[in-house]
């Protein structure tokens, strides 16, 4: 009976997922803007543009006039999962999307205000909340963390008693959804079940962001930025008349770790900006995409309830290093790295679950090409074109799976483990894209 009721509430939150729920975050995985990109994410010092909504909020101060931007980004992932005697690999989508972003100076009221709000838009994307079996293969950052939505309103100020110092605040939005889904009767076990209600529950998810931005001289910047955790749960409540049975679940289906990261920006020469970041990254706290399902029949107090994982997953500290020259009065070249450590431990990997990821090397290089600098057409004076280019490569990673890390406790079931006897992992993904920006 269990094994038929959570194979119910699999087949329910498979049904429910395919519905209109909410969209959520890519900053974190490939960054925010194509300028940013290409200078590897070493950001927190940069200013004066929009970005700073995600970077650090209070580099808001540095844009003194308004600013706007539209950007378009494609990736193209290319992951390998080799499994001993098996070639199935886990599908992970291209991701495409639109960044949109602005800042507007409010004026002086003791000191500079600047607002600035930004938002990035998956295309063609209504939902991707995944449910995931504890054993599916998954890929931590490119298999559901880039198919979100997430809003970014952010203020900075500058008080005029301190000019050098800044300090701004934001949040992240993630959209929620309440409701009753209506589901037609499926079949299990040739078996008709009635299914014909799932009241559905995704809590509203808000983080903030805060950060300083001091500059002790006119060519050094040095920043602090902090973001908070950011996830989505979704708990649903499903009602199964056939077999008088209420049928529980939680999943958390997307997750960014907290994060603090200090940065500095210093101009050696008038035309060079050399920057570089170091962030902690609070994966220990990671919750997984796995659906925690309990069963209660009618008239028994103690429900049936699948095993919980812990993934145990590790902090991290990623470090990243961004350069750009001013190589004439219409064009700046830059090019970037950072390097994020995987944070998931081999001891999890050799277990049941099969979290995909390993140490990550992040290449970029991109453009800045300034219009006004080339012609003299009113509108083209005020637009700007960024480029960049992104490339993300996985180092190859071997694993063996443990029996006696596993949680099932049978043979047959460690045979049906999509991950087991063992596996290896690699691949790349490439993201390139355009912004443009105006500058009023």
């Amino acid at each position: 009976m269990k094994k038929v009721l959570v194979g119910v509430a699999t087949l329910i939150l498979l049904i429910i997922f395919t519905s209109k729920i909410v969209r959520g975050n890519a900053f974190d995985t490939f960054g925010y803007d194509s300028r940013a990109i290409a200078m590897g994410g070493a950001y927190t010092a940069m200013g004066d543009d929009l970005t700073a909504t995600y970077y650090n909020p209070a580099a808001l101060t540095e844009a003194e006039r308004i600013r706007a931007e539209f950007g378009y980004f494609i990736t193209t992932p290319s992951l390998d999962f080799a499994v001993e005697g098996s070639s199935e690999e886990p599908k992970v989508d291209a991701t495409k999307g639109y960044n949109l972003g602005i800042a507007v100076p409010l004026g002086d009221f003791y000191g500079s205000w600047v607002w600035g709000f930004g938002l990035h838009n998956p295309q063609g994307l209504s939902v991707r909340p995944l449910f995931h079996p504890p054993t599916e293969p998954y890929f931590l950052d490119y298999s559901n963390r880039t198919q979100e939505l997430i809003i970014l309103p952010a203020i900075g100020f500058s008080p005029e008693a301190l000019q050098e110092l800044s300090a701004g605040l934001g949040i992240s939005v993630l959209l929620d959804t309440e409701g009753t889904i209506i589901t037609p009767s499926e079949p299990v076990d040739d078996d008709q079940i009635s299914l014909p209600r799932s009241d559905l529950t995704m809590v509203a998810t808000i983080a903030t962001h805060a950060g300083l931005l001091y500059k002790p001289m006119e060519n050094l910047r040095v920043g602090l930025a902090f973001r908070d955790e950011l996830a989505i749960d979704i708990d649903t409540v499903t009602i199964i008349p056939d077999f008088d049975t209420d049928v529980s679940t939680h999943s958390a289906t997307l997750f960014s770790p907290r994060q603090i990261a200090l940065g500095i920006a210093y101009d050696p020469i008038e035309k060079l900006t050399v920057a570089a970041d170091l962030a902690w990254i609070d994966w220990s706290e990671y919750e997984p995409p796995f659906g925690t399902v309990e069963a209660f029949l009618l008239g028994s107090e103690d429900p049936d309830k699948s095993t919980d994982i812990d993934p145990d997953f590790k902090d991290t500290y990623n470090p990243k290093l961004g350069v750009e020259y001013h190589l004439y009065d219409f064009l700046d070249l830059r090019a970037g790295y950072s390097f994020e450590p995987s944070p998931v431990p081999d001891r999890t990997l050799k277990g049941t679950s099969n979290i995909l990821d390993s140490h990550t090397h992040i290449f970029s290089g991109g453009f800045g090409l300034y219009l006004g600098e080339l012609c003299d057409i009113p509108f083209l004076r005020i637009l700007r074109i960024d480029g960049h280019l992104q490339f993300i490569t996985l180092t190859e990673r071997k694993v063996k799976k443990d029996p006696g890390l596993m949680l099932e406790s049978n043979n047959d079931a460690r045979l049906e483990n999509p991950g087991y006897p063992g596996f290896k992992i690699g691949g790349s993904v490439i993201n390139w894209g355009l912004t443009g920006s105006l500058v009023f």
